[in-house]
């Protein structure tokens, strides 16, 4: 009679790596917005580097910063949303203002932005077409800076109110007279 000594042996390792990622996220009109900022970044970045003009330069620097900040916010944005780390962030930073703030001061970039390309869409004689559609592509991210600005002040109202509500005070009257 032989003895054959069997030890449990752990299971194998899976190579699948379990994330809770929020993707709702996509289907809200800020997340929609995030991604069309993403987008139209990119489009503006493809359009600006194919028309650019030698008697552009500087505008040509500040026009691709704008673009290439944008697309990056934009992405970093939605990793910070649908990876769930608005949820950690929240404990220490008031996120709706801060995304409120930022995306203020990229409105005014994209203000400036679409002026300048649209001031410079004569200045050269070829690949007019191609400035032209950056242009109106800048123009586009200003108008969905707006809608995300828009947004971002209504959560940054609700979490005020929601810190509002929150508090209980008292109120005490110190007058002798009270009107009843």
């Amino acid at each position: 009679m032989s003895v054959v000594a069997m030890e449990a042996q752990p299971p194998p390792p899976t190579n699948k790596l379990d994330l809770n990622l929020n993707m709702e996220y996509f289907m809200t009109p800020p997340g929609r917005l995030r991604v069309a900022e993403g987008v139209l970044a990119l489009a503006a970045l493809i359009s600006i580097v194919e028309g650019y003009c030698g008697f552009d330069a500087s505008r040509y620097g500040f026009l691709l910063f704008v673009v290439i900040v944008a697309m990056l916010e934009s992405i970093l944005i939605l990793a910070v949303f649908v990876l769930r780390f608005d949820e950690q962030l929240s404990k220490g930073v008031d996120i709706p203002l801060t995304l409120l703030l930022n995306d203020g001061i990229a409105l005014i970039c994209f203000f400036i932005s679409s002026t300048l390309a649209l001031l410079s869409v004569g200045r050269c004689e070829s690949l007019k077409f191609a400035r032209l559609i950056g242009a109106l592509f800048i123009l586009s991210l200003f108008i969905v800076s707006v809608g995300l600005n828009y947004y971002n002040y209504l959560r940054w109202q609700e979490r005020l109110s929601e810190k509002e509500n929150g508090k209980t005070s008292t109120i005490t009257e110190s007058s002798p007279t009270v009107l009843t």
